[in-house]
């Protein structure tokens, strides 16, 4: 699960353990209810970097919300890789 965790987070996204009778996980209703809503709070932004976009280089990504009281999960970085490879 730690794996899956760091693999998950690393692409701004989140893993859950669903095992029956286990203290530590989640039921499977539980965890489809999450997801439902944070399919209905999810919002998409863009910027345009000022580095060309085609470098060749992997970049930072930080995504951080004014308000601390919210969960921000984003990509923590990206591949600015050249077309067609």
């Amino acid at each position: 699960m730690r794996v899956l965790n760091l693999l998950a987070s690393a692409s701004g996204a989140k893993s859950w353990l669903v095992t029956p009778g286990s203290a530590r996980s989640s039921s499977i209703d539980e965890v489809l209810s999450e997801i439902g809503a944070e399919l209905r709070s999810q919002y998409t932004i863009g910027y345009y970097p000022n580095h060309p976009v085609n470098d060749g280089k992997w970049h930072q990504v930080v995504v951080r919300a004014k308000n601390s009281s919210y969960e921000v999960r984003s990509r923590k970085e990206y591949y600015g890789g050249q077309p067609g490879r």
